[in-house]
């Protein structure tokens, strides 16, 4: 956390960063901390005193490491880090933040990290995780942001929800 000209410290929903400088990654990077994690307009909630909830994408590489590359997986990590700080500060203003960590979707970024298609990806993973019959999709993974988005979770802040077919548990 960086100190204000006064020496005072920012609270987490005080960072803005959808500015974080993109210049110097390159597609092979694999860099991502650009959090999808609008804390300025979380802000304004907070002053607003609107609950809401506020959700992460994370990975399973931030609790299993040695599935990625250091600097992903340190990303991941700062990801976890931040959920947790966030979530202690804005508790009080009944705004939850959670995250969802997934174990390798066939998405555009994983798929262009192995230099594969989608169905190698998913071929891949399949054969590492415990539950036989299910491929890992985004609508998964989706569907999980919408339960933690709900009014079902509202007793839930500060959790890291794994979607990863049982691959964490089983590959320790």
């Amino acid at each position: 956390m960086s100190a204000t000209k006064s020496g005072s410290r920012k609270r987490a929903y005080e960072f803005e960063l959808t500015k974080i400088d993109k210049s110097n990654r390159s597609t092979n990077d694999n860099f991502n901390l650009d959090l999808d994690f609008d804390l300025e307009e979380n802000s304004v909630r907070v002053a607003r005193k609107i609950r809401g909830s506020i959700i992460c994408t994370a990975s399973v590489v931030a609790s299993f490491p040695g599935g990625a590359g250091h600097k992903y997986t340190v990303s991941k990590h700062d990801v976890l880090g931040l959920v947790q700080l966030a979530c202690g500060e804005l508790v009080a203003y009944r705004i939850r933040v959670d995250s969802i960590s997934p174990y390798a979707p066939a998405t555009p970024m994983t798929c262009a990290a192995l230099d594969v298609g989608p169905a190698e990806v998913e071929a891949v993973a399949y054969g590492f995780v415990n539950l036989e019959g299910i491929t890992l999709k985004a609508n998964q993974i989706a569907e999980a942001a919408l339960f933690l988005a709900s009014d079902e979770s509202l007793y839930i802040s500060g959790h890291k929800l794994v979607v990863d077919g049982g691959y964490s548990a089983v590959n320790r």
